[in-house]
């Protein structure tokens, strides 16, 4: 199909830039709805009783949901500005590639092996983890009660600071 292409390049200048524009904005935002990131990105601004019923909204803590998906809006921002300086926008493959790194050696320094197979792994992968979560009887109760914990622990740092600022 590629090599059919290579010989239809007179044919394809015909076609009009804004018309392929058009198309490609077309496939873009229609892909929107497979893609998990957008999810959840779009989750940010939910109502945790409007959550959808995913894995990751089962067995992880919304908290850390939040802060995969903020890592990742960065990184995301990062990219584009750095592509968007025309000085530095030739090295941006290189950059590309540093997010290697940051997935393989930082990602694993900030949440479980668990958690991050649930955010971002493959189908058989997740569907392993949840049959095992399944077998543990783990469930949406454990984890609300492990982020309910996290922020009792947080609001007691809160208020200790908060005394210390009265006294």
């Amino acid at each position: 199909l590629v090599l059919a292409t290579v010989f239809a390049l007179d044919l394809l200048r015909l076609i009009p830039v804004p018309v392929l524009y058009g198309v490609f904005l077309f496939m873009g935002i229609v892909s929107l709805a497979s893609n998990e990131f957008w999810h959840r990105f779009n989750m940010l601004f939910m109502q945790r009783s409007r959550l959808p019923d995913e894995p990751f909204t089962k067995y992880i803590a919304h908290g850390r949901t939040h802060m995969y998906t903020l890592i990742q809006v960065f990184i995301f921002v990062c990219l584009v500005v750095f592509r968007s300086i025309p000085q530095i926008a030739v090295a941006f493959p290189i950059i590309i590639k540093l997010c290697i790194p940051i997935r393989s050696y930082l990602l694993p320094l900030c949440f479980s092996k668990d958690e991050l197979i649930l955010l971002d792994g493959e189908s058989p992968e997740i569907k392993k983890l949840v049959k095992q979560f399944e077998k543990e009887g783990h469930n949406e109760e454990m984890v609300l009660r492990e982020s309910k914990r996290n922020l009792a622990v947080d609001d007691a740092a809160f208020d200790y600071a908060d005394e210390r600022t009265r006294a």
